[in-house]
């Protein structure tokens, strides 16, 4: 039940970045935290078996739920208090420029996706596309990696500021997957960490990060292998 939660937070951190053309109402930021846990928890009990629901609700950071409306609430409160908190300091700072209308239309298009490979992987609604614009050149003050029209804030983070910075390519120098361009990942079991392609199923990985499947079975005890994701939230 690890893949369930882990695919839901992929999922959910692409709603938070990206948006759908056409056919929703708009948004405001100060309602987004809502909205969002309304469209992800009607996903959730549509899609989900029991036994997924339960395991995503027994996540760790948020409180347990097991009907819709805990759902609603349990979420509701975590991207209130920490999303949309981030979100608004930094247009306040002028680093991000936020369209309702996009964020309203992608909520709509991610209510209407099918369950599977759409809901789990927002990316894959059709006509997605951001509705957080970063305004934060290279070199310039940020704390978010969304502030940074590169998508990388070196060094920063809510309690202090870092500045944005290019994504390095493969095979170049890095200490986190952050730092590298998209696609890649940081390989850190090394005593020089480069900027690397993800491995093919049945090689071996110590994390998630390294597989093209983002699946490394076994890692939790040692040494992994990379192996095909099983189906989650598929409606069946």
């Amino acid at each position: 039940m690890e893949t369930t939660w882990k695919y839901l937070m992929g999922s959910l951190a692409s709603l938070l970045v990206l948006s759908c053309g056409g056919g929703g109402d708009s948004v405001k930021l100060d309602d987004l935290g809502t909205e969002m846990a309304g469209a992800t928890c009607h996903k959730m009990f549509e899609c989900c078996t029991q036994e997924e629901i339960t395991a995503m609700s027994s996540g760790g950071f948020l409180p347990k739920f097991s009907d819709e409306a805990g759902c609603k609430s349990a979420f509701g409160g975590f991207f209130t208090g920490f999303m949309v908190t981030a979100m608004r300091e930094s247009e306040k700072k002028g680093r991000i420029s936020y369209d309702e209308d996009k964020a309203g239309d992608c909520i709509t298009a991610f209510k209407a996706s099918k369950c599977g490979g759409a809901f789990m992987d927002t990316e894959s609604v059709q006509g997605c596309d951001q509705f957080i614009q970063p305004k934060v050149a290279n070199g310039s003050a940020c704390s978010q990696d969304f502030e940074c029209t590169s998508g990388f804030c070196e060094g920063g983070s809510q309690e202090k500021e870092g500045k944005c910075a290019a994504r390095v390519g493969k095979d170049k120098a890095c200490t986190s997957n952050d730092q590298c361009e998209e696609g890649l990942y940081c390989e850190m079991a090394t005593e020089s960490p480069t900027c690397k392609s993800p491995k093919a199923d049945n090689e071996k990985c110590s994390g998630d990060d390294e597989c093209q499947s983002d699946n490394c079975e076994g890692s939790d005890s040692g040494e992994g292998t990379c192996k095909p994701e099983a189906a989650t939230c598929d409606g069946k």
